[in-house]
């Protein structure tokens, strides 16, 4: 008979692991409760899957990073490359985050990449707090972050922290932003012309473009009714 188990609600599975991935959520009751409003359970686990919920040593480090930036409601995500980082500008700006409801891309001037070190190099995107729905489904999805145990690594360093340049030869992002948002405008134009008008080159549909096939009926002249 296995051993019962004595985890409380809400704690890691196994228990005493720092690092563990899994959350004890027993009774369906409970189960029942998440799936109505699983942001809300989440929010009462002490541990949980780090893309469901940060990890303590990730929410610490990001909150000692924002300390040192010193801004006023400003939130941020953490990444161990440039290019991470990056994407996940593209991802908050891009148009495609506009839910038509709630949820709007952040602004290009609103959203910004900086790098800093304790131990190792950390990328940082910083944006307003009011837009973490929307920035963290870039964190949730292709799982890109810092890992628990690089937090915990640089935690025992924040004494240390320091912002320094970017690196890996980045363009500037205002530059890239302005031919983003050219391209963007000029294409969109160009799209709205070709909706409006029909060339006198372009061919329309005509009798000829339409062909009738002869019926594969069996050689036999004797058939077998149905």
């Amino acid at each position: 008979m296995s051993a019962k188990i004595t985890t409380p609600y809400g704690h890691a599975v196994p228990p005493a692991s720092r690092h563990s991935v899994t959350v004890h959520m027993p009774t369906w009751e409970n189960v029942e409760r998440y799936g109505a409003d699983s942001r809300s359970v989440i929010a009462t686990f002490q541990n949980a899957y780090p893309r469901m919920k940060p990890h303590r040593d990730i929410a610490c480090l990001t909150s000692a990073i924002l300390g040192h930036l010193d801004l006023d409601n400003q939130a941020c995500l953490l990444f161990t490359s440039l290019q991470s980082a990056q994407e996940c500008d593209d991802y908050s700006t891009s148009p495609r985050r506009n839910s038509g409801a709630n949820k709007k891309p952040v602004a290009y001037h609103q959203i910004q990449i900086r790098a800093f070190r304790a131990k190792d190099r950390i990328y940082i995107v910083v944006f307003p707090s009011e837009s973490l729905s929307v920035v963290s489904g870039f964190w949730s999805t292709p799982g890109v972050g810092v890992s628990s145990r690089f937090a915990e690594a640089n935690l025992a360093f924040i004494g240390q922290l320091v912002e320094v340049e970017l690196s890996e030869d980045s363009q500037s992002r205002s530059s890239l932003r302005r031919l983003r948002m050219t391209s963007y405008d000029r294409e969109s134009s160009i799209t709205l012309d070709e909706r409006h008008c029909i060339r006198d080159s372009q061919l329309l549909p005509s009798t000829k473009d339409i062909y009738f096939l002869p019926m594969a009926w069996p050689r036999s002249t004797s058939r077998t009714p149905i």
